[in-house]
């Protein structure tokens, strides 16, 4: 019987033993799945925090071109105001002579003066440049076949849309 204590007692051993492989070898299995999903979780917080840190200067970049677009806008619109209040007054500056000036605020390129009918002014300007404040002279009247009065066409290039403007007057 003593033997048989001690097979049982070597049976019950190695059963522990083998109990013990067993716990250690998943013990060991969830150790590693532990470690990668540490891993991950370390990948996915740096991942979501470059994502973060993107969008940030996304927001900011955003933020700064609306606030661009804004100002250019404000600016485009205050130079269309000025340039539709009467960009020229006309005044009499002598004896049959009148002198246009350019009250844009800006300065205004290619500017052209005309009478309509054509051929009733003396020394209009033709296809000049026109600085801001500055002024072009033309001669009208006094003449034997001249009308008592003519409009006046006054044609320039806008330098905020590249495109032909007109004002027209009555002397």
């Amino acid at each position: 019987m003593v033997l048989g204590m001690e097979a049982a007692s070597l049976i019950v051993n190695g059963g522990i033993f083998v109990a013990t492989v067993i716990a250690g070898i998943i013990a060991w299995k969830q150790a590693t799945i532990a470690i990668d999903a540490k891993k991950d979780a370390i990948e996915a917080q740096n991942t979501a925090k470059e994502h973060a840190d993107a969008a940030a200067r996304s927001a900011t970049a955003g933020e700064r071109s609306a606030e661009a677009l804004e100002k250019q806008a404000s600016l485009a619109e205050a130079a269309a105001a000025r340039v539709a209040a009467k960009p020229w007054s006309i005044a009499k500056s002598g004896n049959h002579r009148w002198k246009l000036t350019n009250d844009s605020g800006m300065n205004l390129d290619f500017v052209l003066v005309e009478s309509d009918p054509k051929g009733h002014l003396d020394g209009a300007p033709q296809h000049v440049d026109v600085k801001n404040g500055g002024s072009v002279s033309f001669g009208f009247g006094g003449g034997m076949t001249d009308p008592t009065s003519v409009n006046i066409v006054v044609s320039w290039r806008s330098p905020l849309t590249k495109m032909a403007e007109k004002q027209h007057f009555t002397i």
